[in-house]
C-alpha cells in the first residue's frame, strides 16, 4: 500500500544577507568607520515543520512552517577626534517566518530512475525589523520599525534522482507573486512619522537535499536551501537619508530592498 501520510521535521539555521550596505560614519577621508556590514550576522536557528497526505499515486497536499528566526545585533564607533564628545550607535533586529499550502502533482517521466512532480499552492510569510540610531554631541535618536507582510500564489518543480534503492537526491525550486502590505513607523527625537503602501513581491526558492530511507517508516535529509525576496522594507534603508530635516518630512516607506537567507537542512520523515 501506498503511505498515506507524512510529517518532516527539519533543522534549518538560515544566515540573513541583505542586498546593500548602507554607511553611516566614516573618517573624513572616505574609509567606511561603521556601516550595516558592522553587524555580525550569525546563523539563527529555525525549524521547519511538514504534515502531507498522498491521494493514489498522482497527488499530494502538504502544508508547512517555517520559523521563527530572530536576527540582531549593534554596532558603535567613537569620534576620532574627540571620543568624549561623539559617539554613534547603530542597532538592528529581524524576524521572519512563512507559512504554506501546497498542491503536487506527479508527473509521468519514462525512466524509474528520475521523479519529478509539480506543486501549486498559497504561501504567507512576514518580516519584521527595527533599526536604532543613537548619536551624542548633539543627541539624536532615530528608531524605524518595518513590517512586511506577503501573501500569494505559488508554482513549483521537484525532481528526484535515484541513485540507490534507498537513496535519492530532491532538487526543489519555486517561485511566487506576493501582495505585500509594507509599513514603517519612525521616531525622531521622540517626535512619530508613519507610512503604508502596497507593493509587489517576488519570492524565489531553491533546496537540494540528499535522502537516507533507514527504515520503511523514516528517512534521513540533509542539504542546502537559499530564499530571494525582492521588493522588501529593510528597518535600515528606511532610516531618513537627511536627518537634518527628518522631523518636517512626511514619513515614505522604502519597500525596494532585497534579501537572501540561505543555510543548511537537517531533518526526519516519518511516513504512515
Amino acid at each position: 500500500n501506498v503511505p498515506t501520510w507524512y510529517v518532516g521535521a527539519e533543522f534549518v539555521p538560515l544566515f540573513r544577507d541583505a542586498n546593500q550596505t548602507v554607511a553611516f560614519a566614516n573618517d573624513g577621508a572616505g574609509t567606511t568607520l561603521l556601516s550595516t556590514s558592522s553587524f555580525d550576522d550569525d546563523f539563527n536557528a529555525g525549524t521547519r515543520i511538514t504534515l502531507g497526505r498522498q491521494f493514489g499515486d498522482w497527488y499530494r497536499l502538504e502544508g508547512s512552517y517555517l520559523g521563527s528566526y530572530a536576527w540582531g545585533d549593534q554596532a558603535f564607533v567613537l569620534n576620532p577626534v574627540d571620543p568624549a564628545v561623539a559617539s554613534l550607535d547603530i542597532a538592528y533586529t529581524s524576524r521572519m517566518h512563512t507559512a504554506e499550502l501546497n498542491l503536487r502533482r506527479k508527473i509521468a517521466l519514462p525512466s524509474t530512475a528520475f521523479g519529478a512532480n509539480f506543486l501549486i499552492g498559497g504561501r504567507y510569510t512576514r518580516i519584521q525589523e527595527t533599526f536604532d540610531y543613537v548619536t551624542t554631541g548633539p543627541a539624536t535618536n532615530v528608531a524605524v520599525a518595518t513590517d512586511n507582510q506577503l501573501l500569494g500564489l505559488q508554482l513549483g518543480l521537484q525532481s528526484q534522482f535515484l541513485e540507490r534503492n534507498r537513496m535519492w537526491v530532491d532538487f526543489d525550486i519555486k517561485g511566487s507573486i506576493n501582495r505585500n502590505l509594507a509599513s514603517q513607523n519612525t521616531l525622531f527625537n521622540n517626535a512619530p512619522t508613519a507610512d503604508q503602501e502596497e507593493a509587489t513581491t517576488f519570492i524565489g526558492d531553491i533546496l537540494l537535499a540528499y535522502n537516507y530511507q533507514f527504515s520503511p517508516s523514516f528517512t534521513l535529509r540533509l542539504g542546502y536551501q537559499a530564499t530571494w525576496i525582492t521588493g522588501v522594507a529593510l528597518a535600515e534603508q528606511n532610516l531618513p537619508a537627511d536627518l537634518m530635516v527628518a522631523p518636517v518630512r512626511p514619513a515614505e516607506v522604502n519597500h525596494g530592498g532585497d534579501i537572501v537567507y540561505h543555510g543548511p537542512v537537517l531533518g526526519l520523515t516519518w511516513v504512515r
